[in-house]
């Protein structure tokens, strides 16, 4: 666990020299998350469980009411190696850190769909899997759409919109 803790505080520094994180550590995990953006609607947060799972997730910054809305669980289970998981935690982790993110919500009748992408060789590629929460098990946050510029300073200042609007959501 130290190890990816340390691999992945390594990839901040290299990619965004200076980005604040807060790193807790829990008898089942460790908890590390990046300071959002200062106009991101979202912070990012990684989760490093001591049975090997990796997580990273999305909280929104405004409305303390909801927790994470949008995560992936990166399980070892769905993995044919620990380095090979470890390599999508850390490609994950460059996606958020270098590239403007989103997260679009749908509702229907019984549940609320969740769907994070990152917009990378200008296109928009979906991060991890589409989650899904019942409507009644789970109180949404407002809103359909939620953005984060890019977590790297460089790439901020080169970003000058929020989204592109020739790209739709999917």
């Amino acid at each position: 666990m130290e190890r990816i803790v340390d691999q992945a505080s390594e990839l901040i520094e290299d990619l965004a020299p200076g980005l604040q994180r807060d790193l807790k550590v829990r008898p089942a995990c460790t908890v590390l998350r990046l300071t959002p953006a200062p106009t991101a609607d979202y912070s990012f947060q990684l989760y490093i469980y001591t049975d090997g799972d990796l997580e990273i997730a999305t909280k929104l910054v405004e409305g303390r009411d909801f927790e994470t809305f949008w995560y992936w669980p990166l399980e070892t289970a769905d993995f044919t190696s620990r380095e090979e998981q470890l390599q999508a935690f850390l490609h994950g982790l460059h996606s958020i850190i270098s590239s403007p993110t989103r997260v679009s919500r749908r509702s229907g009748l019984l549940w609320h769909r969740f769907h994070c992408e990152a917009y990378e060789s200008s296109s928009w590629s979906p991060m991890g899997p589409i989650i899904h929460a019942l409507n009644w098990a789970f109180r949404a946050p407002p809103g359909l759409l939620f953005q984060s510029p890019p977590l790297t300073p460089n790439s901020r200042s080169a970003t000058t919109t929020r989204t592109d609007p020739q790209q739709s959501i999917t």
